[in-house]
Order: structure tokens, then C-alpha cells, then sequence
């Protein structure tokens, strides 16, 4: 997920996230998994998910740190 910087601090990323996982729990599925980048990763600690593995991915050439994170879905 992305939000353009204009558009950043306004609820966009929230609402977005909280539709897709009202979905996960209509589909009855236990976790939900992301990988964040590091500027994303406290937006997603914030929304109740857990980093459970950092790693490194290439693109273009250029390593990025990003993050492996999970939250367990209640119905």
C-alpha cells in the first residue's frame, strides 16, 4: 500500500487497511501478512501488526531493508 505524499496523515492508508481486513475476516482467515518498508513499518505497528522477520530485498540493483509483519485477525 501506498499513499502519494500529498495525500499522507488524512485516513487514506486507515481506511483502506481496515476494509481489506474486514474482508480477511469475512474469509475466515486467521493472519494477515505484509511487507512494510521502514517508512511504513510503524504505520502497520500502530494498526496492531507485529515485525517477525526483517529482510533485505534487491530492486534495480539497490538493496532495501523492508519487513515482514503479521497480525492475527479476530472474528
Amino acid at each position: 500500500m501506498f499513499t502519494h505524499k500529498d495525500y499522507q496523515g488524512k485516513g487514506i492508508a486507515s481506511y483502506i487497511l481496515q476494509k481489506l481486513e474486514k474482508e480477511v475476516m469475512k474469509l475466515e482467515h486467521r493472519d494477515i501478512y505484509t511487507e512494510a518498508s521502514i517508512t511504513a513499518k510503524p504505520f502497520f505497528e500502530s494498526k496492531g501488526y507485529i515485525c517477525i522477520k526483517e529482510q533485505n530485498k534487491q530492486h534495480n540493483g539497490q538493496i532495501f531493508i523492508n519487513y515482514i509483519m503479521k497480525k492475527i485477525a479476530f472474528s
